[in-house]
């Protein structure tokens, strides 16, 4: 009697631990998604500006970007510097790291960002053709966009804007980058 009992008590927490389970996630679809990505894996170096107050302001900037995970997650670190006279190193005002991922169940990519002063951020990205477009919310500047594309000569072409409707926007951002290593 007391070893059925025990029998029964292990059947009904077996089966109460598999009803808890996560789902399987969709490795296939993970996949395949993530493949879109891997046109940015590589070390790329280049430069950009930035419009802020109707000053616009020149960068050099470096992105490594790496797949892991069989592709199934993709890392990004940027580095962005601006030249000052009179002083030997550049003057780092961007220093960023992220992770893409995609979400199969929600049908886009996740890019969680981390920066160098603190801040951190859950974002949703899109695949739009050829275009690797994320979006935010910003308390100063409204509604962004960033959109990241290979150009004609296959550099990094990557442009920001904003727009306080949704519907009107406005290039604050741009930034051309080579591929400098796989």
């Amino acid at each position: 009697m007391k070893t059925l009992l025990m029998v029964l008590l292990l059947c009904l927490f077996t089966a109460a631990a598999m009803a808890q389970r996560p789902k399987s996630p969709d490795y296939q679809a993970q996949h395949e998604a993530m493949q879109k990505l891997q046109f940015l894996v590589g070390h790329w170096e280049g430069t950009g500006w930035i419009a802020f107050g109707g000053q616009r302001s020149t960068f050099t900037s470096s992105e490594a970007v790496e797949a892991r995970l069989d592709g199934l997650v993709v890392l990004v670190s940027g580095l962005h510097s601006v030249a000052i006279p009179n002083r030997p190193e550049p003057m780092v005002i961007h220093d960023a790291f992220g992770v893409f991922t995609y979400d199969a169940e929600a049908g886009h990519y996740r890019f969680r960002t981390y920066l160098a002063e603190g801040y951190s951020g859950d974002y949703t990205a899109t695949m739009e053709g050829e275009d690797l477009i994320w979006t935010m919310q910003n308390p100063q500047l409204g509604d962004v966009r960033y959109t990241i594309r290979l150009n004609e000569q296959g550099q990094w072409f990557e442009i920001g804007e904003r727009s306080s409707d949704g519907e009107t926007w406005e290039q604050f951002f741009e930034m051309t980058l080579d591929r400098v290593a796989e």
